[in-house]
This record gives C-alpha cells, sequence and structure tokens, in this order.
C-alpha cells in the first residue's frame, strides 16, 4: 500500500517526497517549515509526525532536532 497522506484541502500532499529527503540525512542536518498561515501549524507538525516520523523510523531524539534543536544551533540560540 503506497504511503500517503490525506488531502489537506488545498492540494494532496505525497509523504513519498517527504520520506525521500529523509532518507540518507541526519536528521541533525533536517529543519522543520511549514506554510503557517496559510495551511494550520498544527496540521503540518502532525502530517511530518505521524505519517513521515513513522515511516522513516524517527526517534523522539530525531523529532527534538527537526522540530527545535537545530534551529536553536543555527541561531545559536541558547536558552
Amino acid at each position: 500500500m503506497p504511503l500517503r497522506i490525506k488531502n489537506t484541502g488545498y492540494y494532496a500532499i505525497d509523504a513519498h517526497s517527504h520520506l525521500a529527503a529523509l532518507r540518507g540525512v541526519d536528521t541533525g542536518k533536517i529543519v522543520f517549515g511549514s506554510d503557517h498561515p496559510y495551511n494550520p501549524l498544527l496540521m503540518e507538525v502532525e502530517k511530518i509526525a505521524r505519517h513521515v516520523g513513522r515511516a522513516a523510523k524517527l526517534t523522539e531524539d530525531d523529532f527534538k532536532k527537526v522540530f527545535a534543536s537545530n534551529l536553536l544551533s543555527l541561531t545559536r540560540f541558547q536558552p
């Protein structure tokens, strides 16, 4: 069965393209971005976490990097 993300109301998103982007790339090199405010932020995060994250077998540490730590590192932000 093909991996698909449901139609968001704007366009159907193919999870394979997201998954392909993760293959062979260290999650320490990926930063999450979205189309917010055009698409709700929660929907964008859920899309990655539920579908792509599961298929790519991302760990909790991987999610922390993609959604926060990598950007904080790039901006040299010290909490």
